[in-house]
């Protein structure tokens, strides 16, 4: 049985769970409860209702582990299954038509921004994460292109290699980092 690593791969962690490891379920709770509470929260502003409205969530991905049904990467499916249990709530209770607009329109973009930064800035901090396993000059050329935008030619003049090396090695990073983010299901 294979050891809990939080940092495991959300595809990994599936596998895990279609294989009946309960442990792969807590993995993903610790992973992601909090978040999911908080941005359930962004729709109703109860806190065990957005408590209850998570816990089924992964009570649902528990019992439905065998069954091929998230088609998109896990972080995208639970944030959507928060997203329309929260709005399957809010017309539960019969909350007037006003705040249900209100909610449907405010909320759900604040949401969806806040949750887009939050992909964002997770992507870059990954992005960060696999140029820093780039050699060092390599990583060093890559980042004059493409964190300071400076041409191939401007690289070579301030490194003081061809022009033709600079192209190479940034070819030979954008191969390398490819290669690490098709590995992680990334691209």
């Amino acid at each position: 049985m294979k050891l809990a690593n939080k940092y495991e791969s959300d595809a990994d962690l599936l596998k895990r769970l279609k294989n009946n490891e309960e442990k792969a379920l807590e993995i993903l709770m610790e992973k992601y409860y909090v978040l999911l509470c908080r941005f359930c929260y962004g729709f109703i502003n109860a806190k065990t209702d957005c408590e209850e409205i998570v816990a089924d969530i992964f009570f649902g991905l528990w019992v439905n582990r065998k069954k091929e049904y998230i088609h998109t990467s896990l972080k995208s499916y639970l944030f959507m299954a928060v997203k329309n249990n929260a709005l399957k709530q809010i017309r539960k209770t019969k909350v007037a038509n006003q705040q249900l607009e209100e909610v449907a329109n405010t909320s759900i973009e604040k949401s969806a921004n806040a949750f887009e930064n939050l992909i964002f800035q997770e992507t870059e901090i990954e992005m960060e994460k696999l140029i820093q396993t780039l050699p060092i000059k390599r990583r060093k050329i890559f980042q004059l292109n493409r964190k300071e935008h400076l041409s191939s030619k401007q690289i070579a003049e301030i490194l003081n290699i061809s022009e033709k090396t600079v192209m190479n090695q940034l070819r030979l990073a954008d191969k390398q980092l490819k290669e690490i983010l098709k590995l992680k299901s990334v691209i």
